[in-house]
């Protein structure tokens, strides 16, 4: 399926973005057939990825602190739905670097500058995706 978005470009405007949404297993393939996934189309917009070195980063490296891998969350239903979110915890990004969070391959927000974002729940398993002109993080996460 095609998808267009509009995205900040990395020196600061917005663009429009199109791609094909493919399941994740289709990954490689998509890649070998040059297809324009969404991170070879932001990859176009921001530069292409270099391979990072583990001593590129190190420790150092931009992640997703919170929410950890394979976290498991829960709706209350004593709570209404437009006041329960995720809040999303970011370690080493800097001023300066350009950040944008995709959440199922949408474009959450771009969170240049800031640590912390948040994403309203809703139900289903979810990958969020911190993605950067040199690197990318990534993590799964389930809402029941």
């Amino acid at each position: 399926m095609h998808r267009a978005v509009k995205v900040p470009e990395c020196r600061g405007g917005p663009r429009p973005l199109v791609y094909v949404a493919l399941p994740e297993e289709y990954g490689p393939w998509a890649e070998a057939e040059h297809l324009p996934t969404l991170k070879s189309a932001f990859q176009e917009i921001c530069g292409r990825p270099a391979p990072l070195a583990p001593t590129a980063w190190g420790e150092n490296a931009p992640r997703i602190a919170l929410p950890l891998p394979q976290t498991v969350l829960a709706l209350d239903p004593r709570i209404p739905s437009s006041h329960q979110e995720l809040r999303i915890l970011l370690e080493n990004t800097r001023q300066k670097d350009k950040v944008i969070l995709f959440v199922d391959g949408e474009p959450l927000e771009d969170v240049t500058g800031e640590t912390v974002a948040r994403w309203p729940l809703a139900r289903g398993e979810h990958l969020l995706e911190l993605i950067m002109p040199r690197t990318t993080h990534a993590v799964r996460f389930t809402v029941l």
